[in-house]
């Protein structure tokens, strides 16, 4: 499998467990928001970064308005992106028919790397951030 569809059917496997489980998610929109929302952060990082290994920002700032505007377009046209790729051509399913008839023990790794590398990204952020302000 290739890692985009690892991806997408581990995130939508856990979204569909959690409604499994009686919880109010709809999967296909939670999966959707969570790789939208970290392409987005992942965009914005290595720009800021690229920006100040290049040398074309002094301080490797904009506004506050500029860069809520840019985050916020550039996050819906991920979600929007990811969605006509993914979902509304029904790839998904395939990759998640594949992700199923994969043994118990790797459909649990490639979740737990999936999940666990979702959650660190935001914090690396963070963690440049506060070095930055340093």
């Amino acid at each position: 499998m290739k890692w985009m569809a690892v991806i997408i059917a581990a995130l939508y496997d856990h979204f569909y467990k959690m409604r499994e489980k009686g919880r109010q998610v709809v999967p296909w929109v939670q999966t959707v928001f969570v790789c939208a929302l970290e392409a987005n952060l992942l965009t914005f990082m290595i720009g800021k970064n690229l920006l100040q290994v290049l040398h074309l920002s002094s301080s490797g700032h904009f506004s506050d308005g500029v860069f809520v505007v840019f985050f916020g377009l550039t996050g819906i046209a991920y979600f929007f992106i990811i969605k006509r790729l993914y979902f509304d051509t029904q790839k998904f399913t395939g990759y998640y028919e594949d992700f199923l008839q994969l043994p118990e023990r790797k459909r649990t790794i490639y979740k737990m790397l999936v999940l666990g590398s979702f959650i660190i990204i935001p914090f690396l952020m963070v963690w440049k951030i506060w070095y930055d302000a340093k």
